[in-house]
Protein backbone atom coordinates (compact mmCIF):
# COMPACT_ATOMS: atom_id res chain seq x y z
CA UNK A 1 0.00 0.00 0.00
CA UNK A 2 1.52 3.36 -1.02
CA UNK A 3 2.53 5.75 1.79
CA UNK A 4 3.63 8.66 -0.41
CA UNK A 5 1.54 11.33 -2.12
CA UNK A 6 1.15 9.34 -5.35
CA UNK A 7 -0.26 5.98 -6.44
CA UNK A 8 0.82 5.54 -10.05
CA UNK A 9 0.55 2.21 -11.85
CA UNK A 10 3.82 0.32 -12.11
CA UNK A 11 4.89 -1.20 -15.45
CA UNK A 12 5.18 -4.98 -15.56
CA UNK A 13 8.76 -6.15 -15.28
CA UNK A 14 10.64 -9.02 -13.65
CA UNK A 15 13.52 -6.68 -12.86
CA UNK A 16 14.07 -4.13 -10.11
CA UNK A 17 17.08 -1.80 -10.05
CA UNK A 18 18.63 -0.65 -6.79
CA UNK A 19 18.64 3.17 -6.92
CA UNK A 20 22.29 3.43 -5.85
CA UNK A 21 25.45 4.05 -7.89
CA UNK A 22 26.25 0.33 -7.79
CA UNK A 23 22.70 -0.72 -8.66
CA UNK A 24 22.51 1.77 -11.53
CA UNK A 25 26.06 1.14 -12.82
CA UNK A 26 24.98 -0.57 -16.06
CA UNK A 27 22.48 2.16 -16.91
CA UNK A 28 24.94 4.96 -16.02
CA UNK A 29 27.72 3.34 -18.05
CA UNK A 30 25.49 3.08 -21.14
CA UNK A 31 24.31 6.69 -20.85
CA UNK A 32 27.88 7.92 -20.28
CA UNK A 33 29.11 6.08 -23.42
CA UNK A 34 26.91 8.23 -25.66
CA UNK A 35 28.33 10.83 -27.98
CA UNK A 36 25.82 13.61 -27.42
CA UNK A 37 27.26 15.62 -30.30
CA UNK A 38 25.64 13.08 -32.68
CA UNK A 39 22.03 12.69 -31.55
CA UNK A 40 21.03 10.25 -34.27
CA UNK A 41 23.79 7.80 -33.31
CA UNK A 42 23.08 8.37 -29.61
CA UNK A 43 19.39 7.57 -30.02
CA UNK A 44 20.12 4.45 -32.05
CA UNK A 45 22.71 3.29 -29.50
CA UNK A 46 20.35 3.85 -26.57
CA UNK A 47 17.50 2.01 -28.24
CA UNK A 48 19.81 -0.89 -29.14
CA UNK A 49 21.54 -1.22 -25.74
CA UNK A 50 18.65 -0.13 -23.51
CA UNK A 51 15.43 -0.71 -25.46
CA UNK A 52 12.60 1.43 -24.13
CA UNK A 53 10.31 -1.58 -23.91
CA UNK A 54 12.98 -3.91 -22.51
CA UNK A 55 12.68 -5.58 -19.12
CA UNK A 56 15.71 -3.81 -17.62
CA UNK A 57 14.49 -0.32 -18.47
CA UNK A 58 10.90 -1.04 -17.48
CA UNK A 59 12.29 -2.48 -14.23
CA UNK A 60 14.20 0.75 -13.60
CA UNK A 61 11.08 2.81 -14.28
CA UNK A 62 9.03 0.50 -12.03
CA UNK A 63 11.58 0.91 -9.23
CA UNK A 64 11.43 4.72 -9.51
CA UNK A 65 7.62 4.72 -9.54
CA UNK A 66 7.45 2.36 -6.55
CA UNK A 67 9.87 4.62 -4.65
CA UNK A 68 7.72 7.66 -5.47
CA UNK A 69 4.51 5.83 -4.50
CA UNK A 70 5.81 4.59 -1.15
CA UNK A 71 7.59 7.84 -0.29
CA UNK A 72 11.17 6.47 -0.22
CA UNK A 73 11.94 8.82 -3.12
CA UNK A 74 10.55 12.02 -1.69
CA UNK A 75 9.45 14.28 -4.51
CA UNK A 76 8.97 17.95 -3.76
CA UNK A 77 6.75 20.50 -5.46
CA UNK A 78 8.83 22.48 -7.92
CA UNK A 79 6.93 24.83 -10.23
CA UNK A 80 3.28 24.77 -11.39
CA UNK A 81 2.42 21.13 -10.81
CA UNK A 82 5.89 19.76 -11.43
CA UNK A 83 7.37 17.57 -8.68
CA UNK A 84 10.96 16.35 -8.57
CA UNK A 85 13.63 14.44 -6.69
CA UNK A 86 17.31 13.66 -7.11
CA UNK A 87 18.03 9.96 -7.43
CA UNK A 88 21.78 10.35 -7.81
CA UNK A 89 24.21 13.26 -7.60
CA UNK A 90 27.24 13.42 -9.92
CA UNK A 91 29.64 13.06 -6.98
CA UNK A 92 27.97 9.74 -6.06
CA UNK A 93 28.73 8.20 -9.44
CA UNK A 94 32.01 7.13 -10.99
CA UNK A 95 30.39 8.20 -14.26
CA UNK A 96 29.96 11.87 -13.16
CA UNK A 97 26.24 11.84 -14.01
CA UNK A 98 23.33 13.08 -11.99
CA UNK A 99 19.96 11.39 -12.26
CA UNK A 100 16.76 13.25 -11.42
CA UNK A 101 13.11 12.28 -11.64
CA UNK A 102 10.31 14.75 -12.24
CA UNK A 103 6.58 14.19 -12.49
CA UNK A 104 4.94 16.72 -14.75
CA UNK A 105 1.33 17.44 -15.65
CA UNK A 106 1.40 20.29 -18.10
CA UNK A 107 4.45 22.38 -17.39
CA UNK A 108 8.06 21.44 -18.06
CA UNK A 109 10.61 24.00 -16.91
CA UNK A 110 12.82 25.13 -19.83
CA UNK A 111 16.52 24.37 -19.28
CA UNK A 112 19.91 24.73 -20.94
CA UNK A 113 22.31 21.78 -20.92
CA UNK A 114 25.98 22.84 -21.06
CA UNK A 115 27.16 19.21 -21.32
CA UNK A 116 24.03 17.77 -22.94
CA UNK A 117 21.30 15.67 -21.36
CA UNK A 118 19.66 12.29 -21.78
CA UNK A 119 16.00 11.95 -20.81
CA UNK A 120 13.72 9.00 -20.40
CA UNK A 121 9.98 9.71 -20.73
CA UNK A 122 7.24 7.48 -19.35
CA UNK A 123 3.50 8.24 -19.37
CA UNK A 124 2.01 7.87 -15.87
CA UNK A 125 -1.64 8.75 -16.35
CA UNK A 126 -4.07 9.97 -18.97
CA UNK A 127 -2.82 10.18 -22.54
CA UNK A 128 0.18 12.51 -22.33
CA UNK A 129 1.51 14.21 -25.42
CA UNK A 130 4.87 15.88 -25.53
CA UNK A 131 5.24 18.64 -28.12
CA UNK A 132 2.09 17.24 -29.73
CA UNK A 133 3.38 13.64 -30.00
CA UNK A 134 1.83 10.85 -27.87
CA UNK A 135 3.97 9.24 -25.18
CA UNK A 136 2.65 5.68 -25.24
CA UNK A 137 5.62 3.76 -23.84
CA UNK A 138 9.00 4.62 -22.44
CA UNK A 139 11.07 6.69 -24.86
CA UNK A 140 14.53 8.25 -24.95
CA UNK A 141 15.38 11.84 -25.86
CA UNK A 142 18.84 13.42 -25.95
CA UNK A 143 20.10 17.00 -26.03
CA UNK A 144 23.44 18.08 -27.47
CA UNK A 145 25.93 20.03 -25.34
CA UNK A 146 25.12 23.76 -25.14
CA UNK A 147 21.52 23.14 -26.18
CA UNK A 148 18.30 24.07 -24.48
CA UNK A 149 14.92 22.59 -24.17
CA UNK A 150 11.36 23.61 -23.62
CA UNK A 151 8.70 20.92 -23.69
CA UNK A 152 4.95 21.28 -24.04
CA UNK A 153 3.07 18.57 -22.17
CA UNK A 154 -0.68 17.98 -22.23
CA UNK A 155 -3.23 15.24 -21.66
CA UNK A 156 -1.75 13.49 -18.63
CA UNK A 157 1.12 13.05 -16.21
CA UNK A 158 4.61 12.22 -17.41
CA UNK A 159 7.64 10.85 -15.57
CA UNK A 160 10.86 12.37 -16.88
CA UNK A 161 14.13 10.82 -15.72
CA UNK A 162 17.03 13.08 -16.65
CA UNK A 163 20.70 12.11 -16.77
CA UNK A 164 23.02 15.13 -16.75
CA UNK A 165 26.79 14.91 -17.35
CA UNK A 166 28.42 16.51 -14.28
CA UNK A 167 24.92 17.38 -13.07
CA UNK A 168 24.90 20.61 -15.06
CA UNK A 169 21.70 22.30 -16.18
CA UNK A 170 20.43 25.84 -15.82
CA UNK A 171 16.87 27.09 -15.75
CA UNK A 172 16.17 29.50 -18.59
CA UNK A 173 14.94 32.63 -16.80
CA UNK A 174 11.88 34.43 -18.03
CA UNK A 175 10.62 31.45 -20.05
CA UNK A 176 7.86 30.31 -17.68
CA UNK A 177 4.28 30.14 -18.89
Amino acid sequence: MPHGPFSFSVPKSNTRVNLTPAGMAYLLREVKRLDLTDLEKSGDALQRRLPADGDFLLGFIATVIEAVNDGTLAVTNLIRGSHGASILLPDDSAHALSCDATINDGFVTPHRYPNGAVMLFYGLSGHPTLNGRPVETASWHAHQPRSGGSLTLSGGKLLIITFLPEGKATVMEGRYR
